[in-house]
């Protein structure tokens, strides 16, 4: 049976952004001309478990928080079987295991996504779209429940994750800590808003670019240190180049980056010592491919175009890093992967970055 009024599904594990948005909603219900919006708030991911086409389709739109803090509650061996794509065209997707007290906010989206992919979800939301008063029928985007990313704006790992969510689902961003007011307005217009495209949405789709060069850099070159077959993804070479780095102030060339390997990607490449200085190199492609991310934030979100100097990104210093390359001292590309450590650690995120670049549209830019 059909449920009433629009409905919302909140993933929030503290429930500080959702009790924001339930006092927004109960603002639109109250203010004329009204719009009823009734929320549905989880704390934890064990919903997913249960969750199927038809029910999510009863949702108008999912805001998904990021640091979800899973482990909270669930029992051990809970576990999610996700579909996700092989690594290229060659491989299957296969059904992969999840550890709930594990998963992001990544892992909500990965399942979310594999639900409205079945003919059940679009039945169930034909009938859902083509019902209701006019103001839903209004708000519903014909292409089924509206993803949003549910995170804070001036962090920078939910910068990571809001572009990711945007290049990988076409998730929104929904700036989290805003105020009750401003939450308000923007679900009253949310479907013009999302057409027209909020200033931060800009800037989150400014920063997908950058982000994607990042996850599939060769920092390699055209060098032959590591044999192609060897050669992880961008992903994984900044993962690796974290571990070989943590807790020295003066890279040491051998043993850390092969224990690195190792832990990382599950093998170690044979790495010729005398040819050590090309991980400077290396070291160097990694940084500046970061750099250019963040340098997209250095843009303020205060009605200016942010596309305009698009261009520039590579001339324009950063107002926010300063950063200055060295092996010898600190290393401010070492600081920002540990800050952001939750992005690169957690295996929903490597899974969907995995399933993204074995199913994406091979024209498209990334």
């Amino acid at each position: 049976m059909r449920r009433p009024d629009l409905q919302f599904l909140v993933f929030d594990d503290h429930g500080a952004r959702y009790r924001r948005i339930e006092d927004a909603a109960t603002l639109l219900r109250r203010t004329p001309p009204p719009i009823p919006i009734v929320i549905d708030w989880q704390p934890t991911v064990e919903v997913l478990l249960t969750l199927t086409p038809e029910a999510l389709a009863e949702y108008d739109a999912i805001f998904v928080d990021f640091n979800l803090q899973s482990s909270q509650g669930l029992p051990r061996d809970e576990r999610l079987r996700l579909d996700v794509a092989g690594s290229d065209d060659s491989m299957p997707s296969s059904r992969v295991s999840l550890d709930l007290r594990q998963a992001t906010g990544m892992g909500v989206l990965l399942r979310v996504r594999e639900l409205m992919s079945t003919p059940e979800y679009w039945d169930a939301w034909a009938v859902r779209a083509s019902t209701g008063s006019r103001t839903e029928r209004a708000w519903r985007d014909p292409r089924g429940s509206a993803l949003y990313s549910f995170v804070e704006y001036a962090d920078m790992t939910s910068r990571l994750f809001a572009a990711a969510a945007w290049a990988w689902f076409g998730a929104r961003f929904f700036d989290g800590n805003s105020t009750v007011e401003n939450m308000a307005q923007r679900l009253r217009s949310s479907r013009r808003a999302d057409a027209v495209g909020t200033m931060q949405q800009r800037m989150v789709e400014l920063a997908a670019g950058p982000l994607m060069t990042m996850l599939t850099l060769n920092p390699l070159g055209d060098s032959q240190l590591i044999t192609p077959a060897e050669n992880p993804s961008g992903f994984d070479w900044y993962r690796i180049y974290r571990r070989a780095r943590e807790g020295r102030h003066q890279f040491a060339f051998g043993r850390p980056i092969k224990e690195a390997f190792h832990e990382i990607v599950g093998y170690t490449p044979e790495l010729p010592v005398r040819r050590s200085h090309q991980f400077d190199v290396i070291a160097e492609h990694l940084h500046d491919a970061a750099q250019a991310f963040i340098d997209v934030w250095d843009t303020p979100p205060d009605g200016s175009d942010p596309f305009s100097d698009a261009a520039d990104t590579e001339t324009r210093p950063s107002t926010r890093t300063g950063y200055k390359f060295s092996w010898t001292q600190r290393d401010p590309l070492t600081e920002f992967l540990t800050h952001t450590s939750r992005f690169w650690d957690a295996p929903d995120v490597r899974l969907a970055f995995t399933h993204h670049m074995a199913t994406r549209p091979r024209t498209a830019g990334r």
